[in-house]
């Protein structure tokens, strides 16, 4: 019962094609190598901080390898305003521990988000094994993940935040 969306996705059709023919649109951004198909996200998913698109898969993955203290495939990197600008947001989760301190895996988030996609990340959420929203099939949700940040519902573990404390190394917060 939402007609401008039903036909935005059933009955979508390219400016250029000579015949009008209608597509679905599935969301999904991809290019064409020869006949050769590669989907590569989603359209809603890219993130655009000062001025620059980034994909968040990427960035995700980059996240997970900076410590065996993250949990494998849980990882959400999205863009959220925060004083008056898009901030990059990682949210990760943690692998179960004993070990509270928690410095040494931000620095390292920090440090080799910048480092491999020349953007520092503005806030870095660490939480609970199992808390991030996912499919059925194990993909993270991130469209989840942002509106559990942005409504402070995250099982935080430690946190980080650029906008909010002056020791840029330290977590903010530790349980």
């Amino acid at each position: 019962e939402k007609p401008e969306i039903t036909a935005a996705t059933f009955q979508a059709t390219l400016a250029d094609a000579p015949n009008g023919k209608q597509y679905l649109r599935t969301g999904d951004l991809g290019f064409f190598d020869g006949e050769q198909l590669f989907v590569t996200g989603r359209v809603k998913d890219p993130i655009i901080v000062r001025g620059v698109n980034r994909y968040p898969q990427d960035i995700e993955g980059t996240v997970e390898q900076s410590s065996e203290r993250l949990r494998a495939s849980g990882a959400a990197a999205f863009a959220v305003e925060a004083e008056g600008r898009e901030r990059l947001v990682v949210v990760c989760e943690v692998n179960r521990s004993r070990n509270k301190e928690w410095g040494d895996v931000i620095a390292a988030i920090r440090g080799n988000i910048s480092a491999e996609h020349d953007l520092p990340p503005d806030a870095i959420v660490l939480v609970r094994a199992g808390s991030i929203h996912k499919t059925s099939s194990g993909k993270i949700q991130r469209h989840a993940c942002r509106a559990n940040f942005l409504s402070d519902e995250l099982s935080v573990v430690a946190d980080w935040y650029l906008w909010k404390t002056d020791a840029p190394h330290e977590a903010a917060r530790h349980e």
